[in-house]
C-alpha cells in the first residue's frame, strides 16, 4: 500500500509539470567581471519568449546582474559590489528602481538572483495602476 501510494502522489506531481507554462531559465548574466556576459536571454521568433533577439549584456566590473522572461515580459535584477542596494527594472512599465530594501553588504558578492521576484512584483503593481 505505502509502494502504490509513493507512485500515485509522484504520478500527480509529475503530471502536473505538464501544466506549468514553459519559461525560460533565469541567467545569471554578470558576475563581477567586465567585459561580455557569461550568459544571455535567449530569443525566439513563434512567441515562446518575450525576446525576438538574444540579449547578450555588457558587464562593468563589481556589476552582479540576473535577468529573466517568460512570454510577456522580461526583468533585471543588478547590484554592485560597491552599491548599497539591489536595482531592477522590467518591460511592464518599468523604469529602473530600487527593488526593496535588501542591502549589498560591505566586502560581499551581491545576489541579484533573489532579486528577480521584486523585479517581477514591481512590474506587475505597475501593469496594474
Amino acid at each position: 500500500m505505502k509502494k502504490e501510494l509513493i507512485l500515485a502522489f509522484g504520478g500527480l506531481v509529475l503530471g502536473a509539470g505538464a501544466f506549468v507554462p514553459a519559461h525560460a531559465a533565469a541567467v545569471a548574466a554578470c558576475t563581477g567581471t567586465a567585459g561580455r556576459a557569461v550568459a544571455a536571454l535567449a530569443a525566439a521568433t513563434d512567441g515562446s519568449q518575450f525576446l525576438r533577439e538574444t540579449m547578450q549584456f555588457k558587464c562593468s566590473s563589481n556589476v552582479f546582474l540576473n535577468a529573466d522572461e517568460d512570454t510577456a515580459k522580461a526583468w533585471v535584477a543588478a547590484a554592485s559590489r560597491k552599491g548599497r542596494y539591489y536595482w531592477g527594472g522590467n518591460t511592464d512599465g518599468g523604469s529602473a528602481a530600487r527593488l526593496g530594501t535588501a542591502e549589498v553588504s560591505s566586502g560581499t558578492d551581491p545576489t541579484p538572483g533573489g532579486q528577480l521576484d521584486a523585479a517581477k512584483v514591481a512590474g506587475a503593481a505597475a501593469s496594474s495602476t
